[in-house]
C-alpha cells in the first residue's frame, strides 16, 4: 500500500504543504521526501477528487571525474492522497492512469 502513490500532508493549519519538504513519496514501504527525490514542485495545474497535478523540475546530479552534471527536466507530478483514493482509485483508476503515461513519456 502507498508503493504507487504520494500522500498529500496538511501543516497543522489543515492546509497542504505542496513543494516543501513535508510533500512525501511512498515507494517500497519507505517514505522519501520529494525534494529529496530532486523534485521541486511549482504551481498547481488541476485538482481532482483524489489528486492535485504540479508543474514540476526534475534535476538529477552526477559526478564525473572533477565535473559535476546537473540536469533538469520540466514536468507534471500528480499528488494523490491515498486516505481518499486507496481502494477506489487503485481498483479503477491507477491502471489506466499508467497504461495513459506509457503512451505520452
Amino acid at each position: 500500500m502507498g508503493r504507487h502513490t504520494s500522500a498529500r500532508q496538511t501543516e497543522s493549519s489543515g492546509s497542504p504543504t505542496y513543494g516543501s519538504h513535508k510533500e512525501s513519496i511512498a515507494s517500497f514501504g519507505k517514505k522519501y521526501s520529494l525534494t529529496e527525490l530532486g523534485f521541486v514542485l511549482h504551481n498547481e495545474l488541476a485538482t481532482g477528487v483524489y489528486s492535485n497535478v504540479f508543474s514540476a523540475t526534475y534535476a538529477t546530479v552526477r559526478s564525473m571525474g572533477e565535473q559535476t552534471i546537473v540536469k533538469k527536466r520540466d514536468l507534471a507530478v500528480k499528488i494523490i492522497d491515498e486516505e481518499k483514493a486507496v481502494r477506489e482509485f487503485s481498483k479503477k483508476f491507477f491502471h489506466r492512469e499508467l497504461e495513459i503515461l506509457s503512451k505520452v513519456s
